[in-house]
C-alpha cells in the first residue's frame, strides 16, 4: 500500500524530499533518476502538498523503501500526518483522470 506524508505548505515537503533523497540514494545516475519523488497539490484542498513516502524503489536499499527505513528521518508531527493513498483517493487528494 502506498503512503503519503501530508504536508501544509510545498516547503516542508520540498524539505523531507530533500532528507529523503539523500537517506534513499537519490539522485541516481546508474537508473537517471534525480530526485526521490515529487511533492504534489492536494487536488481538493489548495495549499496542501503531498509527497509519497512508501511505495518508491531505494537504490541505496535496493528495495523499495517502508516507513521502518524512514522513520527515524521523520518529526513526530510528520509521521502523524502520514495516510494511505486509499485515504487519500477517497478524500479527493488526486485530480480526476483525463480520458
Amino acid at each position: 500500500m502506498t503512503e503519503y506524508l501530508v504536508s501544509p505548505n510545498l516547503g516542508l515537503s520540498t524539505s523531507v524530499n530533500a532528507r529523503m533523497n539523500t537517506l534513499l540514494g537519490y539522485p541516481n545516475p546508474a537508473t537517471k533518476t534525480d530526485q526521490y519523488a515529487e511533492p504534489q497539490e492536494h487536488a481538493s484542498d489548495s495549499g496542501t502538498y503531498l509527497l509519497i513516502i512508501k511505495g518508491v524503489w531505494s537504490p541505496l536499499l535496493n528495495r523499495q523503501a517502508t516507513i521502518s527505513d524512514i522513520k527515524g528521518e521523520l518529526s513526530p508531527a510528520e509521521l502523524s500526518a502520514i495516510k494511505s493513498g486509499a485515504t487519500l483517493e477517497a478524500e479527493g487528494a488526486f485530480p480526476a483522470p483525463t480520458p
